[in-house]
């Protein structure tokens, strides 16, 4: 099993003639060869829905090819759910089986080799209904039966824990011969294709799953649920490196606002996340959001000047992006550069040894600043925001040397706006999604030093991207 970037989901000129044919295109999928597959044990059981969307292109034919499985290792006995499989059949056709019966064959067979087919499979037990789009159709099956769709399917553990799922084998045989790319298992809803996919020029291509539907406009949370996950077969650690230059900063278990620590800033140490894309993006016209909560121990030291957040060197309009520090006495500023120059947006006051949330939110209407929820000021206009290669600071101004005094936690960069109105702050760790740019949580031991971007994943063809680390071993 390798990963194979030749074998990708993009356009080429023939096919476009434009760049942007592709909304989102899939730049490398993985290679299963016949010989090795993916494996999984879910600790506890899923809901009674759930999708998977995948790509895949076929190397063999002729053959039973499992896409997809799970097995409780009791054979026949579908009482307790049996096996669960997605695979393709001796006559190239695609069969659904739960608890060992049968449940649908296509009455299309699939033997393109040279073809991508996207392939998403609907399961609601509480319908008792299981759907199969091929590219976005509606796949017509021969004597569908319904009779065994229900809570005992051992697909992401089942009605029980300690089911084994596999992609790419069955029990560890009939293994698939070919290619996956961008699969999705969203736990706890049943989704149909056009939240993976859509037409491009006549063509069916992938696009990001924001939990949009382009057919009929509802939203659905892009929540993956609890044994949900998304593979994308990289290699490479998307993680933005989060330093600390100067010491003085670490985890504190004597304060947190959520989960077991904060992050404590002495005054004297800082947090720098280097200049990136990511950081980029937030710029120009794009939407954005930077939040975080906040917690000053002394609003007296640095005569009451203290930056909780500096994204550049010097607070001008040609070298910040954004800012948000303390003032003299209990209020606090928010600054944005543009191309217009600095816009500034101030605060009521807000008490020292307190915890408060701070979100300042950038669209086409306007740049706001919002404190626990509130809109304490706003600037209104279509401002295009200045971009800085300095590095986003926390606890640290480079320009003169104020720094944090207090504490930080659940920090969150945002590609998006995020709040358009007043909110009630989230008070439960933040989980990343498809606009999550940076995101700091502190849940480590007291004294630690350790700072992860968990926007990101680590490298690993095997690693799960949808934050829910239910991450795949090669077997």
């Amino acid at each position: 099993m390798s990963i194979i970037q030749g074998s990708s989901i993009s356009a080429s000129s023939t096919e476009s003639g434009s760049a942007d044919f592709y909304e989102y295109p899939i730049e490398q999928s993985l290679r299963f060869d016949g010989s090795s597959h993916f494996s999984r044990t879910p600790a506890s059981p899923d809901s009674l829905r759930w999708t998977v969307s995948l790509w895949l292109k076929r190397s063999a034919l002729g053959s039973l090819q499992t896409i997809f499985s799970g097995y409780d290792g009791v054979g026949t006995n579908d009482t307790t759910g049996g096996y669960t499989m997605l695979r393709f059949d001796s006559n190239d056709k695609i069969t659904f089986l739960a608890r060992n019966y049968s449940i649908f064959t296509t009455d299309s067979e699939y033997r393109d080799t040279s073809a991508w087919y996207h392939i998403v499979l609907v399961f609601n037990s509480s319908s008792s209904s299981a759907l199969l789009y091929v590219n976005s159709v509606l796949q017509t099956t021969t004597s569908p039966s319904t009779s065994y769709i229900d809570s005992a399917n051992s697909w992401n553990s089942g009605a029980t824990s300690g089911i084994t799922n596999q992609i790419g084998s069955f029990n560890s045989g009939n293994k698939l011969n070919g290619y996956i790319a961008e699969f999705n298992n969203i736990d706890g809803q049943a989704l149909d294709a056009s939240y993976f996919g859509e037409i491009s020029q006549d063509i069916w291509v992938p696009k990001t799953f924001d939990g949009t539907s382009s057919t009929g406009g509802s939203t659905v949370s892009t929540n993956y649920g609890t044994n949900g996950f998304h593979l994308d077969f990289s290699t490479f650690d998307t993680r933005l490196p989060i330093t600390m230059p100067v010491s003085g900063v670490v985890h504190d278990t004597s304060q947190q606002k959520i989960g077991s620590s904060s992050i404590y800033f002495n005054n004297s140490g800082y947090l720098k996340v280097n200049d990136h894309a990511k950081i980029d993006a937030m710029s120009g016209t794009n939407d954005w959001t930077y939040e975080f909560w906040f917690n000053n121990k002394d609003s007296s030291v640095n005569n009451g000047y203290q930056y909780a957040m500096f994204n550049g060197t010097m607070p001008d309009a040609n070298n910040s992006q954004c800012e948000f520090h303390k003032q003299s006495g209990l209020n606090y500023e928010c600054r944005i550069a543009t191309s217009v120059g600095i816009q500034t947006l101030s605060s009521n006051a807000h008490a020292d040894n307190q915890w408060h949330h701070a979100a300042m939110c950038r669209d086409s209407t306007g740049i706001r600043l919002y404190i626990n929820g509130y809109l304490e000021d706003e600037v209104l206009g279509n401002f295009s925001v200045h971009n800085t290669s300095s590095g986003l600071h926390f606890g640290y101004r480079p320009y003169d040397g104020y720094k944090w005094y207090g504490w930080l936690d659940e920090i969150r960069l945002s590609t998006v706006a995020r709040y358009t109105s007043n909110f009630t702050p989230q008070t439960t760790p933040f989980t990343k999604d498809n606009y999550t740019a940076l995101l700091i949580h502190s849940d480590n031991a007291n004294g630690s030093t350790t700072f992860v971007d968990s926007a990101g994943a680590p490298a690993g063809i095997g690693t799960d991207v949808s934050g829910n680390e239910n991450h795949w071993t090669v077997n």
